[in-house]
């Protein structure tokens, strides 16, 4: 049975050489070591590669990737590289027992059925043993245990480097399962499915646990931000993110749909133990949202308002009143908190991780092109943001999200407006425009964005006109009766949106988008839900409904949506009189009925529905209300 290990290597110069050398004086010799790094700025390769020439390991081989993928990717192209029967994954900090090879060898010999194999492990960080056997759940005290699907669900944080699996399980689905879940508990999800994974409670791994390793740099991430240090509630997060990628694999799978009712309970009882604990997740959320660093500190927020209500002279009809808005306003918050923070910092579905990758290259990328626009740049300018953009560009491609799109284009072309003007400069990336032609030869639409900045004179900008513009400004009204019969077409339709994207949008990130039908039965369907509509249900031919996306914003940035989708919707007012359609803007209220209007409208929920617009073509005639202005004086405030 012939052994491969493969070892993904980033900037492990600290740790890597502990590691290797376990793997090297094992009792049983691997037959294959195949080690990828991954672009490593520090001494790594070289002592991989000085490590293997001292010791003539004729069949351990040293890989430097072309680019960096990211350790999730670097693993899968190390698995499907690797030659051997039984493949164990490595990282590169922890270090092997002396007979680990060997006893995973016996245990695939005695169980001719098995596909993966975890084993005990340690804790340890500078020479100290933090723990001497971690325990995990179902398993059997210094024995081997076959572990069900129930138990793995239960529990599925089986670490990869305490894993051992047969390459024949690559081609079980593998690959879909990587591309939903970590690429360690997919490896052992699919052996699972196969009723064969299996748990040997020996210690045959010593896990090196400190700061800045990858998987607590990433945990402490989440649980400082978003769950203010709650471990637990980071904990039970995970285990349900997972649970619904176990349940959309299976359902996907035809090999596997025996087990679809029993992920379907677990899903459930998941669920319902989750949502026990959800009002304290929910008090996370909203100490984030009130800038609060704790919930004992939310819980002093409430009692402070709270005692408004307790003053002597306050009837106590006014206290119940006060009571009530109060708690509505912290109702609304936790909900409007919790979708946030769900489809901003804890991404659930594909669409949502996907407008977050977008968002973080447009806003990325925004920072060069500004950079770009300063009259004096320093030597060196945004190199290290440039280098830091193409690994999230070729991430992005790497994993198979849509390139065509605008953040994808946009950050192409200010790259390659960048990489000229560095040229022009004396300095060139040739590193950095090579990935970044790489990715570019994986992209199929043509790219239709000019990146970098463009030189406009005063005369540009300069506006002969001032008494149309004066009329299309003070004749724009809110319209409630249209011309029936004339209709609103596609091209008036795409002509309109084509004047209001010009609408400014914070470090250029747009995140608005309009949904509209055509279709006169639809639109009956959605005047029946706006609000403020009363008495004018058949008046109004068309709707638009404007939507701004959650996930374009970081945390301090919240409710932004609203200001961005505001800027717009004033934008796409003027562009409607401007092409001879009258329309009227429906504020949307926070009692409105929002799942009725997102299910037919087909509207995801990482998008903030900011308004509904009625629209048409003006009639003969309209009576409008005069909706007279303040005085100037009443706008103004001079300080």
């Amino acid at each position: 049975m012939k052994t491969s290990v493969v070892l993904s290597a980033y900037n492990g110069e600290k740790y890597i050489f502990e590691q290797l050398e376990s793997i090297r004086t094992q009792t049983v010799p691997v037959n294959e070591v195949l080690i990828f790094d991954d672009c490593s700025s520090d001494e790594t390769s070289k002592i991989c590669s000085n490590f293997i020439k001292i010791h003539g390991l004729s069949n351990w081989k040293f890989v430097i990737n072309t680019s960096n993928k990211g350790f999730k990717r670097n693993f899968l192209d190390g698995f499907k590289k690797a030659t051997g029967d039984i493949i164990f994954i490595v990282d590169q900090d922890d270090k092997w027992r002396a007979n680990r090879v060997e006893n995973t060898i016996i245990f695939f010999e005695e169980h001719p059925e098995a596909y993966s194999l975890c084993c005990g492990f340690s804790r340890f960080f500078d020479n100290k043993v933090l723990c001497e056997h971690v325990k995990v759940p179902h398993r059997k005290t210094n024995g081997l245990k076959k572990i069900s699907l129930t138990e793995f669900c239960r529990f599925n944080s089986y670490l990869g480097m305490t894993t051992a699996f047969k390459k024949t399980l690559l081609n079980k689905g593998y690959d879909e399962a990587w591309a939903t879940m970590p690429y360690d508990i997919a490896v052992n999800f699919i052996s699972t499915l196969n009723n064969g994974f299996y748990y040997i409670d020996k210690v045959l791994v010593d896990r090196r646990s400190y700061p800045s390793s990858t998987s607590n740099m990433i945990a402490s991430r989440y649980i400082n931000q978003i769950f203010v240090g709650n471990r637990h509630l980071y904990s039970r997060f995970r285990n349900i993110n997972a649970l619904e990628s176990f349940e959309n694999f299976i359902k996907s799978h035809i090999d596997y749909q025996r087990h679809e009712i029993d992920i379907e309970q677990l899903v459930l009882s998941s669920r319902k133990n989750y949502n026990t604990l959800r009002n304290g997740q929910l008090l996370v959320c909203i100490c984030q949202i009130f800038r609060l660093r704790t919930v004992d500190d939310l819980k002093q927020y409430i009692n402070n308002i709270l005692s408004v209500t307790k003053m002597k002279k306050m009837r106590l009809k006014d206290r119940l009143i006060a009571i009530k808005h109060f708690w509505n306003i912290v109702q609304i918050s936790i909900e409007n908190g919790y979708s946030f923070i769900k489809s901003t910092e804890m991404p659930r579905s594909k669409h949502d991780t996907i407008e977050r990758k977008q968002f973080e290259l447009i806003v990325s990328i925004h920072s060069i092109e500004k950079g770009l626009s300063f009259k004096d740049k320093r030597k060196g300018f945004g190199e290290e943001k440039a280098t830091k953009i193409i690994a999230m560009l070729k991430d992005y491609i790497d994993n198979d999200y849509p390139t065509d799109c605008f953040a994808v284009y946009e950050t192409i072309a200010v790259l390659e407006s960048y990489f000229l003007k560095k040229r022009e400069q004396g300095e060139s990336l040739p590193v950095l425009e090579d990935i970044l032609s790489l990715c570019k030869s994986k992209i199929v639409g043509d790219n239709y964005c000019v990146g970098g900045t463009t030189l406009l004179r005063f005369e540009d900008f300069k506006s002969d006109d001032i008494q149309s513009i004066n009329h299309l400004f003070s004749t724009a009204r809110s319209i409630r009766n249209y011309d029936a019969a004339k209709h609103v077409t596609e091209s008036d339709i795409l002509h309109v949106i084509e004047m209001a994207r010009m609408a400014p949008s914070a470090c250029n990130r747009q995140p608005v988008k309009v949904y509209y039908s055509l279709n006169e039965k639809k639109n009956k369907q959605i005047s029946n839900l706006v609000p403020g509509n009363n008495g004018f249900n058949n008046a109004i031919p068309y709707f638009m409904i404007v939507t701004s996306s959650k996930s374009y914003f970081g945390l301090f940035e919240y409710n932004q949506w609203y200001v961005n989708g505001g800027i717009f919707l004033g934008y796409l007012r003027l562009a409607f009189h401007s092409h001879n359609l009258g329309s009227c803007i429906f504020q949307w209220g926070l009692r409105a009925p929002e799942k009725e209007l997102r299910k037919l409208c087909q509207i995801p929920y990482c998008e903030s529905i900011v308004a509904i617009v009625g629209f048409g073509y003006y009639a003969a005639e309209t009576t409008v209300i005069q909706a007279q202005r303040k005085s100037i004086q009443e706008y103004i405030s001079k300080f």
